[in-house]
Formats: structure tokens, sequence, C-alpha cells
């Protein structure tokens, strides 16, 4: 199970202070955050700005430990072209990537794409669910993303809070430099890495998602002591962890969609997965640690940078 994150700000110093594996990491609210609290502060009162800038903090850490990948990169090439069959512009963003500091890209380029932009004298206001038009060509970012078919193409959220813009060694909405910003982002999403979740889970399992069902998105009356009917079907080959051998099928229960940036993977019928489970009470199979409770495949059979399935089996027990 993913530990709470804990978050205690201070009005006075402005820093918060994070839960992290192995310790507390230091955490930098926004700048412009730390007017809004000194305002707060101001009229209401020293605790309603500590409950703010917690919640805002919260909100944010939550978005970047549920991103598939963080990178830093440079942003090469913006293109704006129309799709002909759909009479639609679309802009197209490639992104050199300097590392990746939680996921894998495979490749050291980055492209992904969002619906709207100019094309001559014609603009489509850029998709509100990417809002990738933040970006500048030229410039460098610490980018939150989201993966489909294996590869990051499309940035996290549906705000510019996915963007981390660097301007001369600093990253601007925190005011602190990017090592400082890197550092802080590494230790967050440290207990992320696969093979620290390959060893909490109690089964891991590859196979092919034969049907998913995430259409509930509120909890059940608690009184009625009934389990949720947000659930996938995998048909499995394979196991690394775990009472499966490969050939079951396995009812593997999913969370309700919560807050504006929710800790949970998305599945699509057809794909092929790595997921790490636990198995509750009951006996029912859940997710064992969010966003990363799931590693796509990609096209060439491997999981990016750890391989085959076997081979993080390896690197986890080694580690």
């Amino acid at each position: 199970m993913m530990q709470r994150i804990a978050v205690v700000a201070s009005v006075l110093t402005f820093t918060a202070a994070v839960s992290v594996a192995g310790g507390v990491a230091a955490w930098q609210p926004d700048t412009e955050w730390l007017e809004v609290a000194r305002a707060i502060s101001e009229t209401r009162g020293k605790a309603s700005a500590e409950d703010w800038l917690d919640q805002m903090v919260e909100r944010e850490l939550a978005r970047v430990r549920s991103s598939d990948v963080l990178i830093v990169g440079t942003v090469l090439r913006i293109e704006a072209y129309e799709r002909t069959q759909q009479w639609d512009i679309w802009t197209r963003w490639t992104v050199r990537v300097e590392r990746a500091l939680k996921g894998t890209c495979g490749d050291s380029l980055v492209v992904f794409e969002a619906c709207g932009g100019t094309v001559e004298e014609r603009s489509v206001a850029i998709s509100g669910d990417d809002r990738s038009d933040v970006l500048r060509e030229g410039e460098r970012y610490y980018l939150c993303l989201r993966c489909q078919n294996s590869d990051p193409t499309t940035l996290l959220g549906g705000d510019d809070s996915h963007v981390y813009h660097i301007e001369r060694g600093i990253v601007v909405r925190k005011g602190v430099s990017e090592d400082d910003f890197g550092d802080a982002i590494s230790r967050l999403v440290a207990d992320r890495d696969p093979r620290r979740v390959f060893a909490s889970s109690d089964a891991v399992v590859q196979g092919f998602v034969a049907s998913v069902d995430f259409s509930a998105k509120l909890p059940p009356d608690p009184s009625a002591q009934q389990r949720g009917t947000n659930h996938l079907i995998l048909d499995t080959e394979q196991a690394a962890k775990g009472p499966f051998s490969g050939g079951e099928s396995l009812r593997i229960e999913l969370p309700y969609a919560a807050g504006s940036a929710p800790d949970t993977p998305s599945f699509s019928t057809g794909e092929e997965v790595v997921v790490f489970l636990t198995q509750a009470g009951d006996g029912c199979w859940t997710l064992a640690h969010g966003t990363d409770s799931r590693m796509r495949v990609r096209a060439d059979g491997s999981l990016g940078c750890y391989g085959s399935l076997q081979e993080l089996a390896v690197s986890a027990c080694a580690e």
C-alpha cells in the first residue's frame, strides 16, 4: 500500500516537509501560492493559510507521483498541422530528453500531440485537457507525462501544473535551483521504482487486458457493505511472483476515480501489461501501488530499461 503523504507547512518560512521512503524531503511551494498564503494569513489567520497551502502541496505531490514518466528536457520543435480526414488542427511537440527521473522513455526524443493550434489563418484552441500550449520552443522543462501504448504521449493534468519551466538553472515557479528540485522529485518518487513496487507486491503478472469497467465514479453506500463494480479482466500469460502460472483469467478490482489527478493507472482493452497486485482480506486482488501498479509491455516485448518481466524480477531481488 502507498503510504499517505504527510505535509507540514509553515506560513512563516513557507517550506513543506514531505514524508517519503527513508525520511523526509523538502518541497518548495510555488511562489504564487506563497503570496496567496500570506494574504490569507493576514485576513483569516495563520491556520487558514496553512490549511490552504497544505491542500495545494498535497494536490501537486499527488500529480507528480501519479505521472507515468517524469523527464527533464528541451522542446526542440512545435508543429501544427491539419488532419485532412477529420478537418482538425493538431499540434505536435518534440522534446529532447536529458534524463528521466521516473519511468522510461526508450528514446532520447519524446513526441506528444494535442488537438488545437494554428495553421495559416485558421486557429483552434488547444484542448483544455492538455494545455500543452504553455510550452515554448527552445526552452527547458521538467514534464509530468502520461503513457499510451507504452510511450509518453500526453502531458498530465488539465492545467500548467504538470510543467516546470527552467530558466538559467532555476525552476521558475518554485524559485529554487533545478538540481535541488530534481533531487526533491527523485526522493519523492523513489518508492515508485518498479523494483521496489515488485518487492512490496503479493503478485506480479503479465497478460492482456480482456475487458475493463471503470464506470463507477463514487463508492457504494458504506452501510451496504458491498464492493464496487470497477474491475478489469486480465488474460494472464506468465507470473514472476504470486500463486499464478499463466493461462488464468484474473479479475482485478479497480479503485474509484477521486480528485483531479487520481493515483490510478489507465487500462485499454487489448493492451499487454504487467500488473503489481496485493490480495485483500476477502481474497480479491487489487492494485498494489496506485499508478505504478501497471507497466505497459512495449511492441518489442520489453518493459523499457528493465527488459523482460524475468529481468525485472532478478533486478528486484538484487536491489
